[in-house]
């Protein structure tokens, strides 16, 4: 990949960015029609940033979800139209300025598939077709929105095109849905394939070179990649392995920084941070102002926990935890990846610094260093 040119980006800072999605709005069915939910405003996300800030934390990746008309579900793609019930166009220009003197800035929306109410899209001319010549629709009927279609990737690019110069003049990245990892074939007065989509899809991601994240992206999109979300830390677990082995996290490390599917709903404790550390991935949440709870009958009640006042401290400690970690080897690579026993793993950096990690329930002495049970411990160039 570095003898072709792929990577671009480096890791910098003093601190490893801690990722934030705050989830804005989004809808359900009402008696007539769709009633947006509103999760936080443009005042509630200054807000919450704001209390990050005075507890000392200063590097940030932030994400706005559902900031579109409508909210999240059922209306991406969408145009630069903020939803006037969070905030006017200026309450929203003030709070990017305001999250930009700290944080990378990104809108998220999804070019590849289109919900139902989802703005500019015909469904005669962008929604695809595949080889058979059927529509290719997913058909929810226990969702608010039940149909779900691919575009065309010439549709894709289009709309791209037409929207990049309001993503540039608000300064802003975007996290594209499913751009990087979905390829298809597709029937349009002829037959195309998968290399045909593939071709297309470049030009998008091109034209947003070094100004886009993707989720779990493949390889040809690493060139592009600015970010990469929702980072895989688990083998598919169709067969048994002795371990885990990160390597697609030791190909990535110090070229793009690439962060974790959201600790709101981490089910295996300090285990999981260990994880982070060893695989030098970041943390991730997501945050609403308001309770969760207001997400029932909507298409993302699964974020069943979200309310910043629950999770404010919690965010806090974690990602303390991994960055006191991680910061000692922004930007470096993975020299060597032993482990001395069951359970201890030691990681060797470029800088020369030693992260042991301890996922046993005792103490252990590593090279006459003391790792705590469930711990890690720093060790060799260490300032």
């Amino acid at each position: 990949l570095e003898e072709n040119g792929t990577f671009n980006t480096n890791v910098t800072g003093d601190d490893i960015p801690l990722h934030l999605d705050y989830l804005m709005a989004d809808s359900k069915n009402a008696l007539l029609g769709k009633q947006t939910i509103e999760m936080s405003n443009t005042d509630d996300v200054l807000e919450m940033h704001e209390y990050f800030l005075l507890q000392g934390l200063s590097s940030f990746n932030i994400g706005l979800m559902g900031w579109n008309d409508g909210g999240y579900s059922g209306n991406l793609p969408s145009s630069i139209d903020f939803d006037n019930k969070l905030g006017s166009t200026r309450n929203f220009r003030n709070l990017i300025e305001e999250l930009q003197k700290t944080s990378e800035v990104s809108l998220i929306n999804s070019y590849v598939y289109a919900a139902e109410e989802a703005d500019s899209i015909s469904e005669r001319a962008d929604i695809a077709k595949g080889i058979d010549r059927f529509r290719l629709t997913y058909e929810c009927e226990m969702c608010v929105y039940t149909d779900q279609s691919l575009l065309y990737p010439e549709a894709t690019l289009r709309l791209g095109n037409k929207h990049f110069e309001d993503y540039a003049d608000l300064n802003v990245n975007v996290v594209f849905e499913m751009l990087g990892n979905t390829l298809f074939s597709y029937y349009d007065g002829g037959y195309y394939t998968r290399e045909d989509s593939y071709n297309i899809y470049q030009e998008m991601m091109s034209l947003y070179d070094e100004k886009a994240g993707y989720l779990r992206p493949n390889a040809y999109a690493f060139e592009y990649a600015s970010f990469y979300y929702q980072t895989p830390m688990f083998n598919s677990q169709l067969k048994y392995f002795d371990d885990l082995v990160p390597l697609l996290q030791i190909v990535l490390m110090g070229e793009i920084p690439m962060f974790s599917d959201y600790l709101n709903f981490n089910s295996y404790g300090q285990e999981f941070l260990l994880q982070l550390i060893d695989f030098n991935v970041y943390p991730s949440f997501v945050l609403t102002k308001n309770p969760s709870s207001l997400l029932k009958d909507t298409d993302i009640e699964y974020i069943y926990t979200s309310e910043f006042d629950l999770w404010k401290d919690t965010v806090v400690t974690e990602y303390t935890f991994i960055n006191d970690a991680l910061k000692n080897v922004i930007g470096e690579s993975l020299v060597s990846r032993e482990v001395p026993s069951q359970g201890i793993v030691k990681n060797t950096y470029s800088n020369g610094v030693i992260i042991y990690i301890n996922y046993t329930s005792t103490d252990k002495v590593v090279e006459g260093i003391t790792v705590g049970a469930v711990n890690y411990a720093l060790g060799g160039d260490i300032q």
